[in-house]
């Protein structure tokens, strides 16, 4: 054999220039998106809030007023609720010299960390959503089964993916149902992945989008807000992995995958608003951004750069009759 040999003239060693990692798209998470605007930034961790009710408030109390005669008193009941932001944080630790050593394609160890955390608190924004917003048993005037068989409106509804399925007549109908409830029709619908990809699917929905000039993603979204009657379609297809740390790998998606949301979300935040659930979310004195704050900071008695992220955040159904859950939607 020659020499030198082809493993002396070259060792492998990492790229300098690339790098893989698996990074979420922002859009694949829901909780800040379908709260936009209408986040409640609060002074302080908890507190109360004013409730109009809302019997006094729609009850028609105008009467017919004769000559010399008094107009007819009338006014409502005032109650209070309340929030309780509860404090989550997760951190990555980097050695001083450790990082000083680091290969060029990881050496930027900041940006990691922040990429890392940034990461972190939007998974457990949507757990929490999954946990408190898009769940059976939550929405009390319409929590409804997906079933192949016979249909009682208000109990159970044709799975989409059915033959006789209807996904646009359902919408409509609760959409409705919410609007005599509130007086605000559903303007928000929110997919779980697999349901979305089964909507996809529907006929109408095919000739829609062939009919769109470009058809991207956001079109396509646009088109099935149009079908089901809202303005808002977002799809929940964050996933987590459920091992712990050094075990198997086990990815399931955050909010229920064969699951559907329908609802009235505020579109903006302040006085005489309604919405179905609200992400209240504590300043920390104005140094956080809807409830959260990144800090990095030396420890210097372990020679160590901290990152953390930390979040007070309370996501809270503020009227159970606003919203409308589609309980497997889809087979």
């Amino acid at each position: 054999m020659p020499l030198p040999t082809n493993t002396m003239m070259h060792q492998d060693a990492p790229l300098q220039t690339m790098t893989i990692n698996v990074m979420q798209e922002d859009d694949a998470f829901i909780l800040m998106k379908s709260t936009e605007g209408s986040v409640e930034e609060v002074d302080h961790k908890s507190n109360t809030y004013y409730v109009f009710d809302d019997g006094d408030w729609n009850r028609m109390e105008m009467q017919p007023r004769g000559p010399s005669e008094e107009s007819h008193g009338s006014g409502w009941r005032l109650s209070t609720d309340s929030y309780s932001c509860s404090r989550y944080a997760c951190h990555k630790d980097w050695d001083i010299s450790d990082a000083a050593n680091a290969d060029e394609a990881v050496a930027d160890v900041d940006a990691q960390a922040e990429l890392y955390l940034a990461n972190q608190g939007r998974i457990y924004g949507d757990y929490l959503m999954s946990q408190e917003v898009f769940a059976a048993g939550v929405w009390t005037s319409d929590d409804l089964d997906g079933t192949t068989s016979t249909v009682t409106v208000g109990t159970n509804f044709k799975q989409w993916d059915d033959s006789s399925g209807d996904p646009q007549a359902d919408c409509l109908e609760y959409s409705q149902r919410i609007a005599g409830r509130i007086g605000h029709e559903a303007n928000t619908f929110i997919a779980g992945a697999v349901t979305h990809s089964r909507l996809l699917r529907q006929s109408v929905i095919r000739t829609a989008m062939q009919s769109t000039v470009i058809p991207t993603k956001q079109a396509v979204r646009d088109i099935l807000a149009a079908y089901l009657g809202v303005d808002n379609y977002f799809v929940a297809r964050a996933f987590r992995n459920t091992a712990a740390e050094n075990a198997t790998k086990t990815y399931e998606y955050i909010c229920d995958s064969h699951a559907a949301w329908l609802g009235y979300v505020s579109p903006n935040s302040g006085p005489q608003t309604m919405s179905a659930y609200k992400l209240f979310a504590y300043k920390q004195n104005g140094a956080a951004s809807k409830g959260v704050i990144v800090r990095t900071f030396e420890i210097p008695t372990k020679t160590t750069i901290r990152h953390e992220i930390e979040a007070h955040w309370d996501v809270k159904v503020i009227a159970a009759e606003a919203g409308c859950f589609f309980d497997a939607a889809v087979s």
